[in-house]
């Protein structure tokens, strides 16, 4: 197995993942056939399995359609990959793999849940943005039910489920999310936007294990995506909001920003003088 091998994994509407791969020629990008052999030893967790061993990939003219995937390395462990994988028909494959072999991948656990209908989106985030073992938690958005936030699912898997506030958007429908520190308290908070032309922001409060809101904001037209980057180059988070007939971009308050930065380095200096 090539871990230093640039691939793109492209869902398609057969209900299989195809591999795009760099092609060492030109540096362009060719397409590589799918192959059970290839996902079995890179990504064995992306194989589809069948009751009937005899029927061919070709032939899974009925398999639902793939709609999202994410993968997220451990920043504490690099040799361990996290996947999930959800279909339209509901179903959500949370997988873990251990990449200390050279050879293939190999699947520490796996575990399929199944919910009411399409998922929209889900993303995989850490709970703190500057410690590297912190858990690795993920969201996932429903058509039909919401939003779900699986806590620790190293450790957990789909065992630890963290709830929003009930009152919040009970009755909307959820198409996308993103996470980042919103408030810059090193935490990462979690924004979505939903078909009835709203965001909203929640953030984790461990005193009532549930996530509160925040903010929200109104916009001309259903939110179809969210997007962090830092789009000024100057070391802060902006967040793109795509609607049907938009696009728009929020950026932090810069004096809130000028504040917090004077306060933390007053309170360095402090622990300077102090000698601690």
């Amino acid at each position: 197995m090539n871990l230093v091998l640039a691939v793109f994994l492209i869902p398609s509407d057969d209900g299989l993942l195809h591999v795009f791969h760099e092609s060492s020629a030109d540096g362009t990008f060719k397409f590589s056939e799918y192959s059970s052999e290839v996902l079995q030893l890179n990504f064995p967790e992306f194989v589809i399995e069948t009751t009937d061993r005899s029927q061919s990939l070709s032939d899974l003219s009925a398999l639902p359609f793939i709609l999202w995937l994410d993968l997220h390395y451990l920043e504490s462990d690099l040799t361990k990959r996290l996947s999930a994988i959800a279909w339209e028909n509901g179903n959500i494959k949370l997988s873990l793999c251990d990449l200390t072999q050279p050879e293939r991948a190999e699947i520490l656990f796996s575990k399929t849940i199944c919910f009411d209908g399409p998922v929209t989106q889900l993303r995989f985030f850490t709970a703190s943005t500057v410690d590297v073992s912190s858990e690795v938690n993920l969201v996932v958005c429903t058509a039909l039910e919401f939003v779900y936030v699986y806590h620790d699912v190293v450790k957990h898997i789909f065992d630890k489920v963290v709830p929003f506030d009930p009152s919040v958007l009970d009755s909307d429908c959820v198409l996308c999310c993103a996470t980042y520190d919103i408030d810059m308290d090193c935490k990462n908070e979690i924004v979505i936007g939903t078909f009835y032309q709203q965001i909203a922001a929640f953030k984790y409060s461990p005193s009532k294990n549930v996530y509160e809101l925040m903010w929200d904001r109104k916009y001309p037209g259903p939110v179809r995506a969210l997007q962090v980057v830092d789009l000024s180059n100057d070391g802060l988070s902006d967040l793109i909001v795509v609607t049907n007939n938009s696009v728009h971009i929020m950026q932090h308050n810069t004096a809130f920003i000028a504040q917090l930065c004077k306060q933390k380095l007053l309170s360095y200096l402090l622990l300077l003088q102090n000698g601690d």
